[in-house]
Parts: C-alpha cells; structure tokens; sequence
C-alpha cells in the first residue's frame, strides 16, 4: 500500500500529538507566582507615578518584581527544563503546521530552495496591513538619487563628517567614509556640482552599506542626522518635497504588493498640538491622493535618549490633545497609538522600558482606567538590542503595551518567553533590519526567532521597519524567512492575519481588512498551481537581497577612531 506524505503526516500526528508535553507541578507553580508578581506591576506603577506623583527606579522594581520567598525563584536547572519544554511545544506546532498547510494543498518544502519560484510566491502572496514602519527611512535609492537630482541641495562634507563626533556618542560613520568626506574637494558645493562617484557616495549614505552584512545602531541613527542635512535642514521646501516623495514611493510599492492599511510611527518634536494636527492632515491627505482603499494611522512616538521628564511633558501634551472628544474624532482622527523607540543600550544613557514609565502609565491610566481618551493600543520598540532588551518586552507587557515592536532578545529567558506566549501580546518582527543591526546572534538569519516565537503562541507580523534603509521590502521579508526556517503556508497565512489583529486600527477598519482579506486568500488558494516535482531544486543565485551571505569588506568594517 502506498500512502501519500499528508496521509501519513497525519497518522504520525493522530499516534503522537495527544502526549502534550507538560511542566512540573512544582515549575508550573512557580511560573504562576512569578506571573502574577508581574501583573501586579502595572497597578503598583499606576500608585506611584499617577497618584503619588512619583517614578520608580531599576533597583526597587527588580525588587518589587522578584519573589520574596526565595523556594519560589525559578532556578537556573529549571530555566533548562522551561526551554526543553518550548522545544517540545515547538515540535509539536511544526507538525500541525504542516498538516495544515498540506489540507491546503500548499507545500512550501516543495519549492524551498526554488529561487525563482519563492520570488513569485511571495510577490503575490497575499497581505493586507503593514505595521510598525518609519516613514522617514522608507526611502530606496532610486528614490534618494532622483530627489537630491531635483533639489540640488547644499553639500557641506565637513558637517557630514562630523556626525561621527556628535556629543552623547550616539551616532558614527566608518573610517572609510568619514576618510572619503575629508578628501572631497570642494567641501562645500550643490549636489550637481560633484562628479559621479561623489553623487554615487551621497546618495549611498542614505542606507546602510550592504558590506558589511551587519552595523552597530550608531551607524543606523547616523542616517537620519544625515536626512536632516541634506533635505531638512536648508529649507522647509526640500523637506515637503522629500518626504512626499517618500510616502510616494513606498505607498504606490506597497500597494503593489496588496497592502491598503499602514501603520506610521512618527516623532513630533516639540510635541505639541499644532504638530499633531499637522501630521494627522498630512496623512489624511496622502490617503486621498492614493485612494479611498488606503488607510494611514499613526503612533506617536517618543524617544528613548530624551530625558525621562521632557517626555513625561510630552506625553502629557498628547493625553490634554486627546482627552477633548471633538478633536478625537475629527482633528486627530489618525492618531491610534503610542510607541517608544531608539538605541536600548546606550551606556550613558537610562534608555530601558522602565524610563518610560513617565509615558506609559499616565498614557494607560487616561486610556484604560479613565476612559478619558481613545487609542487603538500603545507598542513599544523593545527585545531589540542590548542586555536589559528581554526585561524591556517585559516590562514594556506590565506598562500596557499591547504590542512589541521587535522583541527577538526575549528568547534569550525562557521565563519572559513563557511570560510574553501567555499574554499573547503580538510582536511585529522585521527580520532583514534585525540581521543588519547585529541583533541576531552571530549574524545568521537562520537564528532568528520568530519562527519559533509562531510556534510558542506568540502572534507574529512580518514589517520592513525602515525599508529604504535596510534594502528591503515586505515581499523580500517573506522570503528570507521562507529561505531561512522551515516555515510553513498555514504560518506565513497566520502572519498575514495578525498584522490586522494586532494593529490599532478601529474594529470597524479591522473588520473590512479581515474580510477583504479572506476574499485574498480564497483566490488564492483556488488558483494556486504546485510547483512540478520533476523541476530540479535550484540554488539561490547571488543577489542584492539579504537572504544570502554576504562578502566582508575589511576596510568598511573598521569603526573610526575618532570615537
């Protein structure tokens, strides 16, 4: 008798799956005392920062949080024990995965190393919201070079130089570059006037270098230092003209690509009501120019490197915005959320979730517990990079995040991992800016979590983050991690939906995308063609796209030595 895969993929499944692995009674008590300490969290923020008027430091919350009877702490055995647990739940998720994908008749194994056949199959798969993205790094290339062609901007190679010696150290170029800006001759002329390769440089500097594959953060801020100079800086006109060009490009890219709702995250400094409102007309504004189908929302985002009190007024100027009914519903009908970003590991700075307390739970209590005003959720750039980024998604979670941008670091504790698959608070992962900023352990896409984070429980998205950046977009974020895990449809499926189930949108929005949605994959799935099992396996050829490894160039890899 000859059985097909599914058939036995199922018998396997119906012997095996019923013995669900299971924690210690001892363990599991453990984890429940331990959790419910963490819960506890968010009302003992609530006392002291809301009505004692007060904040909480790192050495009374690490206090506060950690069981006071020492037979409760979970031990470093026991934390073994917790991921060999994970691992389990995780084998047991990769083959209901695959049983599912198979009932639909969409086998991704068949075709995983079909170069060609993944291109086309992410390209048109189907998708419909995009999370967590920085307008102000969505930017390609192309789109740098045709701007800085038409406005013709002042270049100042001094001041482009310099940004490796801002103060607070939070910025850098590499050796190379700041060599090449010192040897430009005139320092100071209009794009135009510099020859090819200068033009080709500026332009260049506007993402990160492609080699080597991965950069320290400091080189990634240094791109908006950059932006500033060469678009904002010299006129309010150049920037109008850079920045609609820019929600241009990628709204019509991603379109293409089948998304109608966005998610900005955007800082407005000054934080004030004036600039609020203007980004909110602004954005209602891009929408009418591509569509009534396009939905733009967004997050007000603050600044992890700012002091904890300049944020504390401003998050104070955004609740006195929103508090007034009137101005929720019509002049700042965009405005859905919260988030919190920047460099988590800066040394001379307090930049851990817990100094955004100052915003977070006086945000929370105007929201959740007066119900004085309306938001879609509040996220949290947080398990990005650094050693305190796992007890930032946890403490991010116990401030009221309802969702995490990032959050890979997390893996590293199998207690916040357990902590953050039971809160089932959905991280949006960007998995090419994650390889690009060293945030994966020895730079190899293949240990990205995310995928395990599915198999946890924990509702994943896909995002580009910073797409113009990092060289890349939502198609190719599908593809490098079909290229680099074992994922499969019925996953990849569940990742589509989440970026509607966990955005901030209205339930009325969330419900049309939903159904729209559903209307996607049902086409699909009716028209999709297997590929041919007679085609042979063909490797992945060298590409510009970060699913391969990339050749080090020593040189560019050298930090400057004027830090």
């Amino acid at each position: 008798m000859v059985f097909l895969p599914h058939v036995i993929l199922l018998i396997f499944t119906a012997l095996f799956v019923d013995a669900k692995p299971e924690l210690s009674v001892t363990l599991a008590s453990k984890l429940e005392h331990q959790f419910k300490i963490f819960d506890s969290g968010r009302q003992y923020l609530v006392d002291r920062v809301v009505d004692q008027k007060s904040s909480v430091d790192r050495a009374e919350w690490d206090y506060f949080l950690n069981p006071k009877d020492d037979t409760m702490e979970i031990t470093d055995a026991e934390k073994v024990i917790l991921t060999s647990y994970h691992d389990d739940l995780t084998k047991e998720a990769r083959l209901q995965a695959k049983e599912e994908s198979s009932l639909m008749n969409i086998n991704i194994d068949d075709f995983r190393n079909d170069t060609d056949r993944i291109k086309k199959f992410c390209r048109i798969f189907p998708r419909i919201a995009l999370l967590h993205i920085h307008p102000g790094g969505t930017g390609k290339l192309d789109t740098v070079k045709f701007a800085l062609e038409t406005i013709n901007p002042v270049i100042n190679t001094t001041a482009l130089a310099e940004i490796d010696m801002l103060p607070r150290n939070l910025t850098m170029l590499y050796e190379y570059e700041v060599d090449y800006l010192n040897s430009i001759d005139p320092p100071v002329a209009h794009y135009m006037e510099y020859n090819a390769e200068q033009k080709d440089f500026f332009v260049n500097l506007m993402a990160l270098p492609k080699e080597p594959c991965c950069h320290p953060f400091k080189r990634f801020e240094s791109i908006f230092e950059i932006k500033w100079l060469l678009f904002e800086k010299q006129s309010d006109a150049n920037a109008t003209f850079f920045n609609d060009l820019l929600y241009k490009d990628f709204l019509e890219r991603n379109a293409a690509f089948g998304i109608s709702y966005v998610e900005f995250t955007k800082t407005q400094i000054p934080y004030t009501f004036e600039k609020m409102k203007k980004y909110n007309d602004y954005l209602i504004e891009q929408q009418s120019k591509h569509g009534t189908d396009f939905v733009l929302n967004y997050n007000v985002a603050y600044v992890r490197t700012f002091l904890p009190s300049d944020n504390a007024g401003h998050a104070q100027t955004m609740i006195e915005a929103l508090e007034n009914t009137t101005t929720r519903t019509t002049d700042l009908s965009t405005v859905v959320g919260i988030d919190y970003l920047g460099q988590e590991d800066v040394v001379t700075l307090a930049t851990s979730a817990l100094e955004g307390q100052d915003v977070y739970i006086p945000t929370y209590d105007a929201w959740k517990v007066k119900g004085n005003i309306d938001l879609g959720g509040m996220t949290m750039h947080a398990g990005e990079i650094g050693p305190d980024s796992p007890v930032n998604v946890r403490d991010a979670i116990i401030m009221g995040s309802t969702r995490i941008g990032h959050g890979p670091q997390v893996n590293k504790d199998p207690v916040l991992v357990e902590y953050s698959r039971r809160k089932k608070v959905p991280f949006v992962e960007s998995i090419v800016s994650n390889w690009m900023l060293k945030v994966i352990p020895n730079d190899d896409l293949k240990l990205h979590p995310f995928l395990r984070f599915i198999r946890l429980g924990i509702p994943i998205s896909l995002s580009t983050d910073d797409e113009g950046v990092f060289h890349t977009d939502i198609a190719n974020e599908c593809e490098v991690a079909i290229f680099n895990s074992d994922i499969q449809y019925s996953e990849l499926k569940a990742i589509s939906y989440t970026a509607v189930t966990a955005s901030f949108a209205n339930e009325t929005v969330k419900d049309s995308l939903t159904t729209a949605l559903n209307d996607k994959f049902l086409s699909f799935e009716a028209s999709y063609e297997a590929p041919s099992p007679t085609l042979p396996p063909v490797q992945p050829a060298p590409t510009h796209l970060p699913t391969q490894k990339l050749t080090k160039n020593k040189k560019s890899a050298k930090k400057t030595s004027k830090k």
